[in-house]
Parts: C-alpha cells; structure tokens; sequence
C-alpha cells in the first residue's frame, strides 16, 4: 500500500531509502490503525482476536489447519457420492 501511494507520487520506495520508508510506512499504520481496529470491534470477533493482526490470527491459523488436514485425510466428494 505504501510503496503504490510513493508510485502514484512518482517516487519509489529505492529513491527514498529504507529510513525513510519506514517513516512513510510508520505513518500509513498511524493514519489507518484506529479504522481498522473500530471495524474488527464492530465484528465483534472473540477477545483472542482484538490485537491487530494482519497475518492470519492464531485462532484462525489453527482452525484452518485442523480442517485442512481433515480434509486431506478425509476427501469431500463433490458430488454425494462415495
């Protein structure tokens, strides 16, 4: 997101320097933080998730991998049929 609004500018994320990347990236996550956070309370999503997170949160993560792991085991048949 950071580096297309410096593209938008005309200037790359290289031209600036890591310094001051992070400083424009500091300030992307100071300018979008609260919105985020106000819509993940809206959710209303369980307390283990309120920590902003943008990977994918632990709760998430290990359901995800409980039910891929069952469905590698044990194959949906798309069709009803055995």
């Amino acid at each position: 997101v950071v580096e297309k609004r410096l593209l938008n500018d005309g200037i790359s994320r290289l031209d600036i320097g890591r310094e001051a990347f992070i400083e424009k990236t500091q300030e992307w996550k100071d300018e979008y933080e609260a919105p985020v956070e106000i819509q993940v309370r809206d959710w209303k999503l369980p307390d283990t998730m309120t920590p902003i997170d943008f990977g994918m949160p632990r709760v998430i993560r290990s359901t995800f991998k409980h039910l891929y792991i069952r469905l590698i085991k044990e194959p949906i048949n798309a069709y009803g049929k055995s």
